[in-house]
């Protein structure tokens, strides 16, 4: 794993972790990012940051956390994937609303302080943050009502949030049931009436490439109509919590007749496999697996192999959709 030079010396380096190293147990990860970062961490912080990961914290996540340590800004760029949301090769961020309103489902408080920190880049004041966690435990606030809030108070801060969904989350929190649309709305995660839902991990949309929340993009170059690859993990995420039940992967990947591209769906951090194919040259096609409730923390993986230099590939879809 290598610090890559940027041309602009005003920029913080970007760290790159290698398909290997990025997939590693969650011990050996945090401790040997620690020590590439040079950061000195405690017992008890290594084995919180384990935790953390164990739990479903995504390892983008763990990075910027031991940033945060550091204190250096957290680089993104259009390799790596941003905390949240990252359009690949466009130069641009958004929040996406069910990111943010699933993180951490039985911790109002960790909830309260990851959005303050996704929407407006500040901790809330002490007594805030007491009386937003009591409204949300109590129920007399939602957790979307509280996104809502917080876009206004943005938006009064001259801070205008990019929400990935169909419309801006409404400035005035009396708007809250145009806000509730967006939920179904969201062209990454979309839920229908009858609570089947699909997520769309990665897609090929106006002539660009856009990722889910949380996954990986590892490649040496992206090309207009093209990723360059080599040996290993091209994509890799979104590591969240879905239904059981029975699910269709989609997937829609030009590559060289020639090529052979690896697919699987894993759970609990990689130690259960439920889905494996090899594909060879172009595919296009819907799979079927079962998700039980002892799955946590689903991951669909794209791994390149036996790639011969200046190898392309074209991932046009690829898609979650639950069946029953």
């Amino acid at each position: 794993m290598t610090d890559d030079k940027i041309s602009n010396p005003d920029e913080p380096k970007t760290l790159r972790l290698s398909a290997a190293e990025f997939a590693s147990e969650p011990r050996s990860f945090v401790r040997h990012l620690a020590e590439r970062m040079a950061v000195d961490i405690s017992d008890s912080t290594l084995h919180r940051l384990v935790d953390r990961v164990k739990r479903g914290a995504t390892r983008e996540q763990i990075i910027q956390s031991l940033y945060n340590a550091k204190g250096e800004r957290y680089p993104t760029d259009k390799a790596t994937a941003a905390l949240n949301f990252s359009r690949v090769n466009v130069p641009a961020a958004a929040l996406v609303v069910e990111n943010v309103l699933l993180f951490a489902p039985n911790d109002e408080k960790a909830f309260v302080l990851h959005a303050y920190r996704q929407v407006l880049s500040r901790h809330p004041g002490e007594v805030e943050l007491a009386r937003l966690v009591h409204q949300l435990e109590s129920e007399t606030k939602s957790r979307l009502d509280l996104l809502a809030l917080l876009n206004a108070k943005a938006i009064e801060e001259g801070h205008l949030i990019n929400w990935d969904s169909a419309a801006s989350l409404q400035s005035r929190e009396g708007d809250i049931p145009k806000v509730r649309g967006l939920i179904e709305t969201s062209g990454f995660r979309v839920v229908s009436h009858s609570t089947l839902e699909t997520l769309t991990l990665c897609r090929y949309l106006d002539e660009r490439w856009e990722l889910a929340p949380s996954m990986i993009a590892r490649a040496e170059e992206f090309r207009s109509d093209s990723w360059v690859v080599k040996d290993g993990f091209i994509l890799s995420g979104p590591k969240c919590h879905v239904a059981s039940g029975c699910w269709a992967l989609e997937l829609d990947i030009v590559q060289p007749e020639w090529a052979t591209l690896a697919i699987d769906v894993v759970a609990n951090v990689g130690a259960d496999r439920l889905f494996y194919v090899s594909a060879r040259g172009n595919l296009r096609g819907s799979f079927v697996f079962e998700k039980l409730n002892t799955h946590a923390f689903l991951e669909v993986r794209l791994q390149v192999q036996d790639s011969v230099p200046e190898q392309w590939i074209s991932i046009q879809s690829v898609k979650l959709r639950r069946l029953d």
